[in-house]
Order: structure tokens, then sequence, then C-alpha cells
């Protein structure tokens, strides 16, 4: 019968089912051993439950789906054949990139000064649509 950790069910069941067969079939373990050691993914998936269960393991949770959302936004932008990007985003990111790949992070005044324009406003802005577009961090 599967655990509970605040009136939920824990995946433990689902683990001493998986992980068993697993630590016996691709190591010299004996039964006893990998027992141990599924005991102790038990322990550390109980802790986990309680842990997200919690306000702070809620918000951890949460900006780890937005990170998780956010690689997804990029691949899905690399993998497609071509980016719609105006001129000055596309000079923007090549100068971003040259900069980054001579080990500097370039601030966004030099960002705009690098695309032609004057204010570091519109420099901000550049930098704000290549996040939205995934492209930035």
């Amino acid at each position: 019968m599967p655990k509970q950790v605040n009136g939920k069910h824990s995946a433990v069941s689902k683990v001493n089912t998986l992980v068993l067969p697993s630590i016996l079939w691709h190591s010299k373990h004996t039964m006893a051993e990998a027992e141990s050691y599924t005991s102790r993914i038990d322990r550390m998936i109980e802790n986990l439950t309680v842990y997200l269960n919690t306000p702070e393991g809620d918000a951890s949770l949460r900006n780890l789906e937005a990170i998780v959302k956010r690689i997804q936004a990029r691949s899905e932008f690399e993998a497609a054949a071509e980016i719609p990007l105006s001129p000055n985003e596309e000079r923007a990111l090549a100068f971003i990139r040259s900069e980054l790949k001579k080990g500097r992070s370039p601030g966004v005044r030099k960002i705009a000064q690098a695309v032609g324009l004057r204010s570091s406003r519109s420099g901000l802005k550049l930098v704000r649509s290549l996040k939205i577009k995934g492209l930035l961090w």
C-alpha cells in the first residue's frame, strides 16, 4: 500500500517496483543492499513531498516550472527554421553573441551603441524583445 504524506499518496510504491529490480539487474548487489537503496530513495521522496507542500517548496516548484517553460520555448525557437527578428534585433543578437564569445557581458548601453541607437532605453527594449522571443535569459 502506498505511503501517505500530508494525506497524499507518495510515489514510494512505484519507486520500489521500478528501482529495486533495476538495482539488482545492473549491479552485483544483494537483495538486502538493494532494499537499503530503495529505503533511502523512499525517505528522499517522502522528504521532498513534505517540502513541496510548504510555501517555500511551492515557490521553488513554481520557479522550476518557469525555468522549464523558458527552456522549452527556447528549444522551440531554435528548432524553428527562422525566428522573425527585426534588423536591429539581429544586429543586437549578433553583438551580444560576439561579446559573450570574448567572455564579456555587454550592458544595455553598449548593445544600443552597437546597433546604432542613441538611447539606452531603446537598447533595453531590444533586450526585452529578445528575452520574450526566448533568445536571451
